[in-house]
């Protein structure tokens, strides 16, 4: 077997036949495309949250902490994430000539490698905020006090660099080095994966230093920023450092 679905599709035809298993293929695989995008909309929603939010602490620019008063939703981040990523699948399926699975390899190393790089300063700030804010209610903490966090943040930040390097080049430390990259059998020429990799991560990385250098002019620094309706009129909570 080549892997779980060839597996997969072996006993599945071995036990209903061909007729049978072709329909519950059909079900099995719209299952999971529907959770696939659920999963990917939660994690959307949260992380556009988490930018809106940031946005209004100093982390880009002010108008971005934008809350819908109906809804409640960061609106100004989900229009610009949906841009973003609408770009960013067309420059893909232009540099890989419309190539399905070039596309598909290309597209998965590029959401693994930025999914585990927004990680890797992320970690450091469990400790960075308990040093902050010792007082701020946390209704989930790390045990052990300063030496479990530390050892928490030392393992997952061991774990997110190392995912982020293999995936912006992978078979690093091997000898396929400076070969093609295979993923599922398929392979795509080196250059034109780490051009397209690379590629998207320095484009992301101006954005957020720019998005840094427009916050700072109202960057909060010794309280929580909080929700709001409006980014002129942001409430803040009432955590203060002891």
């Amino acid at each position: 077997m080549s892997g779980f679905v060839a597996g997969y599709q072996t006993v599945v035809t071995d036990a209903l036949g061909g007729g049978a298993a072709n329909a519950l293929n059909g079900l099995v695989g719209a299952a999971v495309v529907f959770a696939l995008l659920s999963s990917g909309v939660v994690w959307l929603m949260g992380s556009d949250r988490l930018m809106a939010i940031g946005a209004l602490a100093g982390s880009g620019p002010r108008t971005m902490g934008y809350f819908s008063a109906r809804f409640g939703t960061p609106v100004p981040v989900n229009v610009i994430s949906g841009i973003l990523a609408s770009v960013f699948l067309v420059l893909n399926f232009l540099i890989t000539g419309g190539d399905l699975k070039s596309f598909f390899t290309i597209v998965l190393g590029l959401v693994i490698s930025t999914t585990t790089f927004s990680y890797v300063l992320v970690f450091p700030a469990l400790v960075v905020l308990r040093r902050k804010y010792p007082n701020a209610r946390r209704p989930y903490r790390v045990g052990g006090g300063t030496i479990g966090a530390w050892v928490v943040m030392v393992l997952c930040e061991f774990y997110v660099v190392a995912a982020t390097i293999f995936s912006l080049w992978p078979n690093l430390f091997s000898s396929d080095v400076t070969n093609a990259v295979k993923v599922g059998g398929v392979g795509i020429a080196r250059g034109t994966y780490e051009l397209t990799v690379f590629g998207a991560t320095a484009v992301m990385l101006v954005i957020a230093v720019i998005f840094y250098a427009v916050g700072r002019r109202h960057a909060v620094h010794d309280r929580w920023p909080d929700e709001g309706i409006t980014a002129d009129r942001r409430e803040v909570a009432g955590v203060r450092r002891a």
